[in-house]
């Protein structure tokens, strides 16, 4: 997989930049502060759709500008794909061979790219997640599959993150009123919060770690070690 051009409009520094890459090395030099990064930056977010800095999409939109668009040609064996990313303050729009993309998923795919800066020391010196996070980046541009699944397992843990929440929040409630004086009214209010707690509970039985990982494993996505 190569890229062979990459074309910026009202990027960061740049207001046009129409590059040709070499099919083998490409080196970038000059001073600092010229847009050398800038310009790796915009391959980044041209195959993940975002940046690997930290910051807001519009900060990347020239100032003074309201939009700004990135476009490269790829050449995967002898299959030419030229991809297309505007974004505005409101909205980032993709676009494969000149067809409109609405799932991301469908789109990263194209173009796989790994990137390295200083500040990815962290994923030897840092914690577990900064490793989790470089793994499911890479695995999600070899498979849709991976990021669909990897969606639907995040969308699943907030939920019971939220429902975990709410648990505590009831066993709070709870014994704040265990510590009052009691009367029938007292009473009945325990009563009906600790059965919205069970009920809150059943559920996040179902949205446990062995789900997950039988949910993983049935999609084929856990290594064999057989």
């Amino acid at each position: 997989m190569i890229i062979r051009k990459i074309n910026l409009l009202n990027f960061r520094n740049y207001s046009k930049c129409n590059i040709t890459l070499n099919n083998k090395m490409n080196i970038f030099v000059g001073d600092n502060a010229q847009g050398k990064t800038n310009i790796l930056e915009a391959i980044t977010i041209l195959a993940l759709t975002k940046s690997h800095r930290v910051g807001n999409s519009p900060n990347i939109i020239q100032f003074g500008k309201n939009k700004c668009s990135i476009e490269g040609t790829i050449k995967n064996n002898k299959i030419i794909t030229k991809l297309s990313i505007n974004i505005s303050e409101e909205e980032k729009k993709l676009e494969v061979n000149k067809n409109t993309i609405r799932k991301i998923v469908d789109y990263i795919t194209n173009l796989n790219v790994i990137v390295f800066t200083p500040d990815d020391l962290e994923i030897i010196k840092g914690s577990p997640n900064v490793r989790r996070n470089l793994l499911n980046i890479q695995l999600s541009q070899l498979s849709r599959s991976y990021i669909k699944i990897y969606n639907e397992f995040y969308d699943l843990k907030k939920q019971r993150d939220g429902i975990q929440r709410s648990i505590k929040e009831l066993n709070k409630m709870i014994k704040a009123l265990e510590d009052k004086p009691q009367d029938s009214s007292y009473d009945k209010q325990i009563k009906d919060l600790k059965e919205e707690r069970a009920a809150w509970t059943s559920v996040v039985a179902k949205i446990n770690e062995k789900n997950v990982f039988n949910f993983l494993s049935d999609a084929g996505l856990l290594p064999n070690y057989a």
